[in-house]
């Protein structure tokens, strides 16, 4: 019983979203200088968040080659974050945070396979070609929708 009111207890840490937010709208720069922040920053998961927006994508290439030069992290915290802040253009409004699990798609998963191509790619196919032609090339594979 004390385990589970402990776990009550917790409150999830929403401070990782509070640097997103800093990063794409405030742009204030200083939420690294209390420790609990540092802490929380998780420069993977930042960069997977904004990589949900496309626009943001050549930002996030570029700041993924700078996070992990084999195994070596190239800057510290701090300076990654201030780079984010100069670098990322401001963003208004939020965009979704696409779970894995969302982007499996057995439509998506053929279609990849049949144009060997990337999973971004065949989801435009999918969208350009409607569900009838995805149940064509899912037909072409032997796979069967239910």
């Amino acid at each position: 019983m004390a385990k589970r009111e402990g776990l009550k207890k917790q409150k999830k840490s929403t401070k990782v979203w509070d640097i997103v937010e800093d990063i794409l709208v405030t742009k204030s720069g200083n939420l690294l200088d209390d420790a609990t922040y540092e802490k929380d920053f998780n420069t993977f998961l930042i960069i997977r968040y904004l990589s949900m927006n496309p626009s943001l994508l050549p930002y996030c290439n570029y700041l993924n080659s700078l996070h992990d030069i084999r195994g070596q992290k190239s800057i510290s915290k701090k300076q990654f974050y201030k780079l984010m802040i100069k670098l990322i253009p401001r963003v208004e409004g939020r965009f979704p945070y696409i779970k894995s699990a969302a982007l499996e798609n057995p439509d998506i998963d053929k279609i990849m396979e049949y144009f060997d191509c990337n999973r971004r790619e065949a989801i435009m196919y999918r969208d350009i070609h409607g569900q009838k032609w995805c149940d064509e090339v899912a037909k072409e594979f032997g796979g069967t929708r239910k």
